[in-house]
C-alpha cells in the first residue's frame, strides 16, 4: 500500500532567488545563500500589505491586484519580518544563512 504525502509548497511561487545554489561536497562546508528563496502562496494571502509594511528594505510592493510582488530580491536581509508578521502564512524564506 502506498501513501502520497501532500506537498506542503504547493500552491507557493518563487518569487525571489530562484534556487537554493548547489552543495559542494567535501569536508563538511557548504556554500550559504546570502538572499533567501522567496516564496509567495497568492492562494492564502489576503492582501493586507503587513510584508510590504513591515520589510525595512523594500523588497516588496503591491502588485496589480494588491498582493505582494517581489521587486528586489537581493535586498532581503533575511530578517524573516514578512514571514513572522504574516496572518495568512502565505510567505515562505526558503534557503540556508549559516548563521
Amino acid at each position: 500500500m502506498s501513501h502520497t504525502v501532500p506537498n506542503p509548497l504547493t500552491g507557493y511561487t518563487v518569487e525571489g532567488r530562484p534556487s537554493p545554489p548547489s552543495v559542494p561536497d567535501g569536508d563538511g562546508w557548504h556554500m550559504n545563500q546570502e538572499t533567501p528563496s522567496i516564496l509567495i502562496n497568492h492562494n492564502y494571502c489576503k492582501k493586507c500589505g503587513i510584508c510590504i509594511a513591515v520589510c525595512p528594505e523594500d523588497v516588496y510592493q503591491a502588485g496589480p491586484d494588491g498582493g505582494p510582488i517581489v521587486v528586489q530580491p537581493a535586498q532581503c536581509i533575511w530578517c524573516e519580518q514578512c514571514e513572522m508578521y504574516c496572518p495568512d502564512f502565505a510567505l515562505i524564506l526558503l534557503g540556508d544563512k549559516g548563521w
